[in-house]
């Protein structure tokens, strides 16, 4: 069925063939507190949309009758951001990203949008929440945090916090904060995580090897956020090879005593609810 057409209503449909096709829908509404002129870039409302749909992290473009642009991506929403509906008079649009549309059955208001974070491919799905005048948004791991699908029923939150001791203290330092000291997942984690850093981080991941160990003789203490280390070579400082930290693309064991460099770092994070 197809939806009411509204006044303040327009949809654009991609024309991706992907799996995760999308389709801006427009209208008349600002961002809470922001006006594209204020930090904006000078560019037609169609590109401003367009641009948005193109970019694959991009969930919301905000444009203004002076020309004026600003695209944002889900990372960037730290805090909970409203979407407010305005007059045509205001002057101001914006298009919301989705690949699921409810239509609605009174108001434009009540229809439902929903999308995915697709940082890292991990496809987390989000929903705009409705309220009285609007939606709000609120990014459940924002930047600089990363995001990594392990599994169809885990998806972890992840963040380096500058930090300089020994790995047991690393892991109070996380356990502090509330979060857990995460290990490691698999070469593309690694990757994302360490390469062009050039920083010691130190991650989840223990033995009672001695040398010689193999990714399947550390066990992990994050309470499950990580099962192992798929495909990821481990390489030894010394004999004494019991902790982990990664660095420039490898994960290196040492002593659980060894304290890391001054510009060290740990991996601390979190479970997203399924």
């Amino acid at each position: 069925m197809c939806c009411p057409i509204f006044y303040l209503l327009l949809v654009l449909v991609s024309r991706s063939k992907s799996e995760y096709d999308a389709m801006m829908i427009k209208f008349y509404g600002r961002v809470e507190s922001q006006l594209p002129s204020t930090s904006g870039s000078l560019m037609a409302k169609d590109t401003c949309v367009t641009k948005c749909l193109d970019d694959k992290e991009c969930v919301l473009a905000y444009m203004d009758t002076a020309g004026y642009c600003l695209n944002y991506k889900f990372s960037s929403f730290n805090e909970s951001t409203s979407l407010l509906e305005v007059p045509k008079s205001d002057g101001l649009m914006v298009a919301v990203k989705t690949n699921e549309m409810v239509c609605p059955t009174g108001s434009y208001l009540d229809i439902k949008m929903a999308y995915v974070d697709r940082r890292n491919d991990a496809n987390y799905p989000f929903e705009w929440v409705k309220n009285e005048n609007g939606w709000t948004i609120k990014c459940t791991c924002p930047a600089p945090g990363m995001i990594f699908k392990r599994s169809e029923t885990m998806t972890v939150c992840v963040k380096r916090y500058d930090f300089k001791g020994t790995n047991n203290d690393a892991r109070k330092y996380c356990e502090d904060q509330g979060l857990k000291m995460v290990g490691v997942a698999n070469q593309a984690e690694l990757d994302a995580l360490t390469c062009g850093i050039g920083r010691e981080l130190w991650v989840d991941g223990t033995t009672s090897c001695i040398t010689a160990c193999s990714p399947g003789d550390y066990t992990f203490q994050d309470g499950g956020l990580t099962t192992s280390m798929s495909g990821v070579t481990v390489k030894y400082d010394t004999y004494r090879t019991y902790c982990l930290y990664a660095l420039n693309g490898f994960v290196w064991a040492n002593s659980c005593d060894q304290t890391n460099k001054a510009d060290g770092s740990v991996l601390c994070g979190f479970a997203l609810p399924v």
